[in-house]
């Protein structure tokens, strides 16, 4: 949503205007890419400590005891790839998603977490960042096109892919992590627009959550 004049600034009109939600338990979620060895542990810590969140959704996590690591007294943690799912609730049927052409690369997890008046759905995905065909074609200029090209369709196959994977999940399914798109995005709008975007609905600002040296 623009607002005065400055495009991309989000205003929760939705939300400000009371829409109706389902009552029940409200589940506070934590999800963040952790950039592999960049992590910063104490800090991710503190953050959970002071944030209390009920589940926690890290990609390219590469801890290798969450528990004590972060500090999750009695908290339940499954991990599969570069995905660590850790939660105040215990996790039912954790499964994983796998390219069918490149088996080593996981690209989502989908589990139920266990709450006192019911299960909920969750799934937590991480698909290729257009990063890799954009440095190409900043650098190369028209001769890192097809990089651009390569990576733009990897795009489309990964979210397609995992589209298919959680479509037949109920209503109530919650999709966190690393969409790597805008809402703006035609592979968003194409996947993921029928699903209610948390920070569009609640977010104030612009909502970035990366910046590069590009």
């Amino acid at each position: 949503v623009g607002f005065l004049g400055v495009s991309g600034f989000n205003v929760p009109w939705r939300g400000l205007a009371g829409s109706a939600t389902r009552p029940g338990h409200a589940l506070r979620i934590l999800t963040c890419n952790v950039q592999g060895k960049d992590l910063k542990i104490p800090v991710l810590a503190k953050l959970i400590q002071d944030t209390r969140p009920d589940v926690v959704c890290l990609q390219e996590c590469t801890l290798k005891n969450p528990l004590i690591d972060l500090a999750l007294t009695d908290w339940h943690v499954e991990t599969s790839g570069e995905f660590c799912l850790a939660s105040r609730y215990p996790i039912q049927e954790f499964t994983e998603l796998r390219r069918p052409d490149k088996a080593y690369r996981t690209v989502a997890v989908r589990a139920r977490l266990s709450l006192p008046e019911r299960d909920i759905p969750i799934a937590v995905l991480h698909l290729m960042t257009p990063r890799r065909g954009l440095e190409p074609l900043v650098e190369k200029k028209v001769s890192g096109l097809a990089a651009f090209r390569e990576i733009a369709e990897v795009q489309r196959m990964e979210s397609q892919l995992v589209r298919n994977w959680v479509e037949r999940a109920p209503d109530t399914l919650v999709l966190a992590g690393d969409f790597n798109l805008t809402c703006e995005h035609p592979l968003y709008r194409r996947d993921w627009s029928d699903y209610r975007d948390a920070f569009a609905w609640s977010g104030w600002g612009w909502g970035h959550t990366m910046l590069t040296r590009l």
